[in-house]
């Protein structure tokens, strides 16, 4: 599988709730900043956060507007929607930047804005 297909199939991963298999797409020591939140140093941090985060139920709907990979880097960028059971949805841009050690994510950087209803 080349980058660009790594990179969309850890978006379906994100957006079916699948994270054990994301999990298969790191590093052991994966660095995966979330810019202006919080850093995660290694798998096992990221396992913590995420089980965290679905505690709260919610469907997300990712709609990727382009997907680029070149040398050892991958970008996504696009629209996440995260829609809560009790009805309430929550619309961002985001950009992920995703380095690789082989087929491997060692480092990814997220930025994420919420987008307000206009």
């Amino acid at each position: 599988m080349d980058l660009k297909a790594t990179i969309q199939e850890v978006n379906s991963c994100f957006e079916q709730n699948r994270m054990e298999d994301f999990y298969t797409f790191c590093t052991p020591n994966i660095i995966w900043e979330i810019v202006g939140n919080e850093t995660f140093n290694g798998l096992e941090e990221i396992k913590v956060f995420s089980e965290h985060v679905t505690k709260n139920p919610f469907t997300t709907v990712i709609k990727p507007n382009f997907t680029i990979a070149d040398g050892n880097i991958g970008v996504s960028e696009g629209i996440t929607e995260m829609i809560y059971e009790n009805g309430t949805t929550m619309t961002m841009r985001y950009t992920d930047i995703y380095h690789f050690e082989g087929h491997k994510i060692s480092k990814m950087i997220t930025y994420c804005v919420e987008l307000k209803e206009q």
